[in-house]
């Protein structure tokens, strides 16, 4: 189960590893959780394999730096392994391992950066570029990526974990660590600013899709 270096897209297509167990989806997050937390390491690498892609994405698009977020994610794991028999009883999985390594990162962060001041700004100055996979390059990744870059970081993380980890406002509400009714406002702010680049087919598809998740 050690990462690897690189891009998140050397994650894909993790069946061809061959350390990598039988991925069973029709397992569910919960009897999964409820395996960890009884040694059960077959169910704790499925989590583990479940996840990984979209946990190295939001710690890269946090940290803006794959190794410590390569460090993290094993730190994570390995902390989620060593205390299993401590854990809460977790229902919502994945919003708890991405505030997990949310947290794990910042402090990583902090420790690596003593002036205050700084740190401040490592924290509040996160990146939330639009990264799109090789089969979604078209004429129009400009204009999406210029709506998109228009946006702030709060509306970009929103977007992030509404359309690529496809969360509920609720979980999304719980990783950012505010009110739902606030992930609301920033969804709707965000979504009238991408209404500004309907014209383009590729922007109001972006649109279409956050609107019907």
């Amino acid at each position: 189960m050690k990462i690897t270096g690189g891009s998140s897209r050397h994650y894909k297509n993790l069946s061809t590893h061959n350390n990598e167990p039988d991925l069973n989806y029709d397992t569910g997050d919960t009897t999964l959780w409820q395996g960890l937390t009884q040694g059960n390491k077959s169910d704790f690498e499925l989590l583990y394999y479940r996840y990984i892609n979209q946990l190295y994405d939001y710690g890269v698009r946090l940290a803006k730096d794959p190794q410590l977020a390569e460090d993290c994610i094993q730190e994570l794991f390995a902390y989620l392994w060593e205390n299993r028999q401590k854990l809460p009883d977790v229902r919502a999985v994945k919003p708890y391992l991405l505030v997990s390594l949310k947290r794990r990162v910042f402090r990583k962060l902090a420790e690596q950066k003593r002036d205050l001041s700084k740190m401040h700004e490592l924290l509040n100055a996160r990146s939330y570029s639009f990264d799109p996979s090789p089969n979604e390059q078209t004429d129009g990744l400009p204009a999406l990526k210029e709506a998109f870059d228009r946006l702030s970081e709060k509306q970009k993380e929103v977007v992030y974990l509404r359309f690529y980890n496809q969360l509920t406002y609720e979980e999304i509400a719980e990783v950012m660590n505010v009110q739902v009714k606030a992930i609301y406002k920033l969804m709707g702010r965000a979504i009238a600013h991408l209404r500004n680049g309907l014209e383009h087919p590729i922007v109001a598809q972006l649109l279409l899709a956050i609107l019907a998740t």
